[in-house]
This record gives C-alpha cells, structure tokens and sequence, in this order.
C-alpha cells in the first residue's frame, strides 16, 4: 500500500471509529463539485444532511422517505430523530424569492432580505448544533466562507460557537488553506479540522476494505454463531469488539459457554443472568428452547 494511500485509509479509520454508535449530521457547504458531494452522501451511512446549496443530488438514497425541511419553524418543532424519514434541511437558500408570509414580516421588523436570511439561517443552524451530544455529531464539508456564494459566515459561525456543547463531536473537513476563517473557528472551539478530502479519505477506506490482504486476514480470524429469523448466521469475532462494554450478543459459543445441570442450577442460573443483563431489573432477550418429555 503507498504512503499516501496509508494515511488515507488511517484517516478514514479514525472518521468512522468517532462517530461509531453516533447519529452523525452532515453539512455541505457551495463549495464542492456536486460528483463529489453525491460520493460523500452515499458513502456513509448519514442520519440527516444539512445544506447552504440550493439543491443536492439525492439518488444515492432512494428507496429512503426523504422529508425537506427549509423553514426555521417547521425545523424548530420537528423530531429530526424520527426512523421513518430522512431529514434534508436546506439552510441557506440565497436564490430563493420570499414567500408572502416572509415579505410581511420585512416590512413589520423593518429588516433588509438579506439581514432576514442570515437570521433565518442562524436559527436554524441553531436548531441542528444544540442536537450535538455525547451521541450526536455533526461532519462539515465544501463550506468556505471566504466565496461571496455561501451562507455568511456569522450565521454559521455564531450557532457552532455558541450553542455546540460538546466539540469534540464536530468535524470540519476543508481543502482551502488553514489560514482561514473556517480554522480560526476551529482553532477557538477545538474543533477537529482536516485539509484532506473527506470523499478520497472515505473511497481509500472502502477499497481497503475490499482488498485480497484484508480478505485473507479475514480469513484466519475467529467467528461465532447466532441465529437470525431462525437461521445460523455467522460473524467474526472482531465485529464484536467496538461494542464490547455497550452490549452483549448471546451467540451460541456464549450461551453453551457454561451449562448448569438440574431444573435448580438452571434456574439460578437463568435469574442470576437476567439480574446482571440490566442495571434496571430483568429484562427479557430470549432463552434456550426447553422441549418438554410427555409421561
């Protein structure tokens, strides 16, 4: 593997290992081709994208019930958690005209379009960086502040810097040269900033993945059993590792582990696993069909 490609694919790792068990937000900014963005969508499993373009390539989610959102209000009252649908939340939609609704309000606050869509725009990039938590994150991409076409930077600005808890959940990821607004930002929240491109950092990964030498470590590594709509399913061990102090998977290697003989030893055993399985009481995950003997 080369130099370069290495270092990729170790980016690419420590990407996915941050926002492993995370609902991840993405941001894309005016500033990215849309081939480019259209790989970044498809290449990782987003739970909602946000964007200062007017409009994005959205074929690689098909077969997704994708919801737009576009109004500070109808964003501020949704639940953007929701399986059922994939939030789009357009931002920034400079070349839009405004509705009737928003040019009375102009006219009773006495605010110019543009003051009227920076403050629109701050509320709701507002809305998506209070969703920052321990298990929430947020990737930036393609926004340069710097070009005259993208959304104003105070808008952008003012929401990460002040209602972003936890910065350790955001990343941008930007070409241009550190010595810009973008990094001056990250540098003061202690945000992680990348000059590399997220997508040729996301493609290394996944051509690693598919190569002969990760497929013949695959093949030396340990795999377990467990039982999917009533069929044997195997999975490797290592699978298992990132997810180790979250859940436990009752695999058949583990539930034949330890087998207590007599209807009394497995009834304490039984009890004493359903006590340890939560910190709240038993809860039932299921159990180790017992065929009754007729007489």
């Amino acid at each position: 593997m080369a130099l370069g490609e290495e270092r990729f694919v170790g980016l690419a790792a420590d990407f996915e290992g941050k926002l492993r068990m995370k609902n991840a937000i993405l941001f894309i900014g005016r500033n990215m081709k849309e081939d480019v963005v259209r790989q970044i969508i498809g290449l990782y499993p987003w739970k909602i994208i946000a964007t200062s373009r007017n409009t994005l390539p959205l074929e690689e989610l098909q077969g997704i019930h994708i919801k737009i959102y576009s109004d500070e209000g109808d964003i501020t009252a949704a639940n953007l958690w929701k399986n059922d649908e994939f939030p789009v939340v357009y931002v920034w939609k400079k070349d839009e005209s405004l509705n009737e609704e928003e040019c009375q309000t102009l006219e009773i606050t006495g605010e110019s379009e543009e003051e009227y869509r920076v403050r629109r725009a701050q509320g709701m990039m507002k809305r998506l960086c209070k969703m920052i938590d321990n298990h929430n994150a947020m990737v930036v991409v393609g926004y340069a502040p710097e070009t005259d076409n993208d959304m104003p930077y105070r808008a952008f600005a003012t929401a990460v810097y002040n209602d972003c808890a936890i910065a350790d959940n955001i990343q941008f990821w930007s070409e241009k040269s550190e010595e810009t607004k973008l990094k001056k930002l990250a540098d003061l929240k202690g945000i992680e900033f990348h000059t590399e491109s997220l997508d040729e950092v996301l493609k290394a990964r996944y051509e690693w993945n598919q190569s002969d030498e990760v497929k013949s470590n695959d093949s030396d590594a340990q795999y377990e059993i467990f039982y999917k709509n009533g069929k044997a399913v195997t999975i490797s061990s290592r699978e298992f590792l990132p997810y180790r102090k979250l859940a436990f998977v009752l695999t058949e290697q583990k539930v034949f582990a330890v087998r207590p003989y007599g209807k009394v030893m497995q009834a304490k055993w039984f009890y004493n696993f359903l006590i340890r399985s939560s910190a709240d009481g038993p809860q039932w995950y299921g159990s180790i069909e017992q065929k009754k003997v007729g007489s």
